[in-house]
């Protein structure tokens, strides 16, 4: 079940018709959704139309839309600047397949070949970041680069969208509604447009294989559940999410979509700095989790008790602001928290500034987990020396400093750590400002780092 707004500005409730006896009638219902917005679109330019009446041949009349869709409140998703139960999966391992996407090729994105989810890659036609932007497409894209030029996730995101038609299309109509509000321009693309392409696509995919969603699929409905927050449509973007999960419900479930190495990390990437406090965490224990979601506030609170009653396991430095791991040694991390955000939009510096909370979470729940400094946990190294690589050419912020963690985390033995820090960042979305600022400061006293928001 997924949504969206209706060109006319009609919010509605978009449901996918996927059992087997009603393909023919998912199709046609399809068909009617699409004809009744191009109708209302030519109504819009004067035009005029005839109604158009379809029953389907099988399961009666399909009404996608449903104009009652219930109101829920808003609590805008960009008003934060913010006993181990976490379960391990059983199945056999994935960090030598997880290991060899990684460094065989950051971009298979599709997972390894013997995956039943696998489908052949559309071949991506973009071959330079830099090419002349001569189309709509082009312009929106340029923008996107420059949002952060040089951020080493950009081409990443960018040739992960366009996999295949849906993501594509939802990256195009999001990048158009983003671009023309934040800078007040005519739109580049017609976004409602795209959105129903996007739509159409992941309809055609679920109705060829409803028990097996591809990952572009998938990221497709990642990206217009982003177009719904940006459209500040709250209980929408809570349905897409919702839609989302039980595509990777479907799929296996979290320990399968450790699988497609890009996906996992762009899904608890956008969980973790895009998503609002109403939607549920990606990283829940299993779909019949409270639906209260209060299990993520009580790990919050007991996360916040326990560095509270422990001293600093390290040094701060009052001259350079870093957090010191002993010996005279600053570590890279604590440096790139104390960088602003070089995109300084309403949604750039949010972005930031939930990464900002989420590494020094991270940081803390990986001592918490091992029982010692962090200088001494090999992890922990192994992301240093990943940012130092990065950061030989050019400045590394926050929100690639989290794609690090994220990625060099989904390991067997870590990636309970990720869904941890989805659900804690998930409750620290629903404080009020004085308490995210006091959790923020709690963090960094543990850390011995100056706090990155002051």
């Amino acid at each position: 079940r997924l949504a969206a707004k209706m060109p006319d500005g009609i919010v509605s409730s978009f449901t996918f018709i996927t059992t087997d006896s009603r393909r023919k009638a998912a199709r046609e219902a399809v068909k009617v959704h699409v004809l009744r917005l191009r109708r209302n679109k030519r109504k819009r330019n004067g035009g005029s139309c005839k109604s158009r009446h379809d029953d389907a041949n099988r399961g009666g009349q399909m009404h996608l839309w449903d104009s009652t869709v219930p109101q829920v409140p808003d609590p805008s998703p960009w008003s934060s600047a913010i006993t181990e139960s976490d379960h391990s999966d059983s199945a056999e391992s994935l960090d030598a397949t997880i290991a060899e996407s990684r460094y065989s090729s950051s971009l298979d994105f599709e997972g390894p070949a013997s995956s039943p989810i696998r489908r052949q890659r559309e071949p991506c036609p973009i071959t330079s970041m830099h090419v002349p932007a001569v189309s709509p497409e082009d312009v929106l894209i340029h923008c996107y680069i420059e949002e952060d030029p040089g951020c080493g996730i950009t081409p990443v995101w960018l040739q992960c969208f366009k996999t295949s038609e849906a993501s594509y299309n939802a990256f195009l109509a999001a990048s158009s509604f983003r671009f023309s509000v934040e800078r007040g321009v005519q739109p580049l693309a017609d976004a409602p447009e795209r959105e129903i392409r996007a739509l159409q696509a992941i309809a055609k995919q679920i109705e060829l294989s409803p028990t097996t969603p591809t990952a572009g699929t998938m990221l497709a409905v990642a990206l217009l559940m982003n177009l719904q927050e940006y459209r500040g449509e709250t209980s929408l973007a809570v349905r897409h999410w919702k839609g989302l999960q039980s595509m990777v419900e479907v799929s296996g479930g979290l320990h399968c979509l450790r699988i497609w190495a890009e996906l996992h990390n762009f899904l608890f990437w956008v969980d973790v700095l895009i998503c609002n406090a109403l939607s549920v965490p990606l990283g829940r224990i299993s779909s019949d989790d409270d639906p209260d979601q209060t299990l993520g506030t009580q790990e919050l609170h007991a996360l916040l008790t326990q560095i509270s009653q422990q001293p600093s396991t390290l040094t701060p430095n009052a001259d350079t602001g870093a957090g010191g791991d002993g010996d005279g040694y600053f570590s890279p991390l604590f440096q790139v928290l104390q960088r602003s955000s070089p995109d300084q939009s309403t949604t750039g510096v949010a972005k930031s500034s939930r990464a900002k909370l989420a590494c020094l979470m991270y940081i803390s729940l990986l001592e918490l987990h091992f029982h010692k400094p962090r200088a001494k946990i090999p992890i922990y190294q192994e992301i240093e020396e990943e940012v130092l690589r990065r950061g030989r050419d050019r400045v590394i912020h926050t929100v690639e400093l989290l794609y690090v963690i994220l990625s060099m985390s989904n390991q067997d033995s870590l990636c309970h750590l990720v869904y941890k820090l989805s659900r804690v960042m998930n409750a620290a979305k629903k404080l009020e400002r004085s308490d995210y600022n006091i959790c923020a400061r709690l963090l960094s006293a543990y850390l011995g780092h100056r706090n990155p928001f002051e």
